[in-house]
């Protein structure tokens, strides 16, 4: 039987197990960089990890020639507006400290140093990672004079809290980094109880959409417990895909939504939503 035509956007058995960066404790995860996509061009940089202890990530203080988002959001479908954790992070080279302790996405902007990021306190699991809109990852010399200081910025330009809605199949959280003021970047995460049809949001049409399709649980990412049906092109091309999995759906290719046609256990759909000229 031959491949799908439009399976290089849909890669099956996403998650990973070890990555050339700092050790850290949450694994398996999904990594997805420009090179995993084959010749599709694809300018995309993401992760998502389960942070389920308190921990210092050892990244050491930097700054990037973009923009980055990290998201800190809450696994409790009732409450996901809940992180049930504490999180302390140092901006700026004065080590300016944040602390936040709801569902929240970081925004850093091009040029400010950032990090270490301290995780004081977990109550509950909850899914963390980045966003860049860049092919790989780059961090500005340490030398270089173009800085932004941490007195340039407050904590709302920072610290950046989505919108919470509630589905016939499960909560959803929404973030609209335009809407906000900050990064053109759209991140959604939906919690899916039961069958169900996900459209992209009428506000990304003309976004090239990346999306997870993971476990309900931030501690088995691997572990999703459903079928879904990807259906991409002119020609309406169905794949079927029933393991963790991470889909690529340019905004000039026809797809129509993600049908989650078998639901056995919760699992989750985490969507980012970029203009297409960032493809």
């Amino acid at each position: 039987m031959s491949e799908p035509r439009y399976a290089q956007y849909v890669r099956q058995k996403a998650t990973r197990t070890s990555l050339n960066i700092p050790e850290r404790i949450h694994y398996p995860f999904v990594h997805m960089e420009q090179d995993m996509w084959g010749d599709l061009g694809v300018n995309a940089n993401f992760a998502c990890s389960c942070v389920q202890e308190p921990f210092v990530m050892p990244d050491l203080p930097h700054a990037h020639p973009y923009d980055e988002l990290l998201y800190f959001f809450g696994s409790d479908p009732d409450h996901p507006e809940k992180l049930n954790a504490v999180v302390e992070f140092g901006i700026g080279e004065e080590w300016k400290k944040l602390t936040f302790d709801t569902t929240a996405v970081l925004r850093f902007p091009a040029n400010l140093r950032h990090a270490p990021v301290y995780v004081r306190k977990v109550d509950r699991p909850f899914f963390f990672g980045h966003i860049m809109q860049s092919s790989s990852y780059a961090k500005v010399d340490d030398n270089a004079p173009e800085r932004v200081r941490a007195d340039d910025v407050s904590y709302s330009d920072i610290v950046k809290i989505p919108e919470f809605k509630n589905t016939g199949y499960g909560a959803v959280t929404l973030f609209n980094g335009k809407a906000q003021g900050v990064v053109d970047t759209m991140i959604n995460l939906h919690f899916i109880t039961r069958t169900a049809s996900i459209d992209r949001p009428p506000e990304a049409k003309g976004y090239n959409q990346f999306s997870i399709l993971m476990g309900g649980n931030p501690m088995n990412i691997p572990g999703f417990t459903a079928e879904a049906e990807i259906t991409l092109g002119q020609e309406a091309e169905k794949q079927v895909v029933d393991s963790t999995t991470v889909i690529h759906i340019p905004a000039d290719l026809p797809a129509k939504p993600v049908s989650f046609t078998k639901v056995t256990a919760p699992v989750c759909m985490m969507s980012y939503f970029v203009p297409a000229e960032n493809r």
